[in-house]
């Protein structure tokens, strides 16, 4: 068992002793506990099948998007194509070390902010990626990176972060980048940056990957 199922481990047994103390505590205090929790149940299940998903306790809109079938090479001339600003850090990255889906798939992820994973101060990456285990979700593949900033080609003034693995080391980089998505003043980029390095404050937002449900079982 490596590192990082150990901590999904951990944190999957903290998140069901959470649910199971607000279960207590609400059959404490209802006098027909099974029947709002089946209706509670009923109407997140039908949320998250119409493509919505509740995080504490508020419920965010999902979207998928389709990834894979393409060589580095073929992404590095779509992004050239495109205008999209890069360094040749990243250039480099996405030529040699980006592993990419040899045929198309689609994943499901939603957008949420540090806040509302629960953040209301300043976070750093490793307690962030906690954070995503514990809510059930979990990291991008990298290539998400490059396809969604290919599918945000008309993005407006916009910012985001793509969650991936904090132990996720790439192959001869030196491990643990997260990428950056930015359109700024008509200038699109994608960057690339140390997990390590900063703090992230509450309304720094996030691309976060949607499990689906035979993952979760697993």
């Amino acid at each position: 068992m490596n590192c990082q199922e150990i901590v999904k481990q951990l944190y999957e047994i903290q998140n069901k002793k959470i649910i199971l103390d607000g279960l207590i505590n609400h059959r404490s205090v209802t006098e027909a506990p099974n029947i709002r929790l089946n209706l509670s149940a009923i109407i997140r299940e039908t949320k998250e099948e119409s493509g919505f998903i509740f995080i504490e306790g508020k419920s965010h809109r999902t979207f998928s998007l389709e990834i894979g079938g393409k060589s580095n090479d073929e992404l590095i001339n779509e992004l050239k194509a495109g205008n999209v600003s890069m360094d040749s850090n990243m250039e480099r990255e996405i030529s040699h070390n980006l592993e990419t889906s040899k045929s198309p798939k689609r994943v499901k992820l939603v957008r949420l902010s540090s806040k509302d994973m629960g953040f209301d101060e300043q976070v750093g990456y490793v307690n962030l990626w906690g954070q995503i285990l514990r809510l059930g979700l979990g990291e991008c593949p990298d290539e998400v990176a490059v396809y969604q900033r290919l599918k945000d080609s008309g993005q407006k003034d916009d910012h985001y972060m793509v969650a991936v693995s904090y132990f996720g080391g790439r192959s001869g980089s030196g491990g643990n980048w997260i990428y950056s998505v930015e359109n700024k003043n008509g200038r699109r980029s994608l960057d690339r940056s140390h997990c390590f390095v900063r703090s992230y404050d509450p309304g720094t937002e996030w691309i976060v990957q949607v499990p689906d449900k035979d993952q979760k079982k697993k």
